[in-house]
């Protein structure tokens, strides 16, 4: 179901799925396969939760999906934990 969801046309959809997979941390490699579809989005906000969602699910590809967010500008955002997800997830397996 979320998978299909995860395709839809219309990009409120797939973000919301983003979103409820980013949320939920036991998401399984399944789970995390879906977040790295998310990767390329248009919607900026949707690929950071992405890349948090891949390095909570301790997935890889949250260091390569880093650096397709694209510049932030963190003086706009109160709380930075979304967007040091990956190099968290880097120090954690020592890189």
């Amino acid at each position: 179901m979320l998978a299909a969801l995860a395709s839809d046309p219309d990009a409120r959809v797939r973000a919301a799925v983003c979103e409820l997979l980013y949320e939920f941390e036991g998401c399984g490699p399944e789970g995390a396969d879906l977040l790295a579809g998310f990767l390329c989005e248009d919607d900026q906000l949707v690929r950071i939760k992405a890349v948090s969602g891949l390095a909570l699910a301790d997935d890889a590809r949250c260091v390569e999906g880093a650096r397709q967010i694209g510049p932030v500008d963190r003086s706009e955002w109160p709380d930075t934990w979304l967007l040091d997800a990956a190099p968290r997830y880097a120090q954690r397996h020592g890189g």
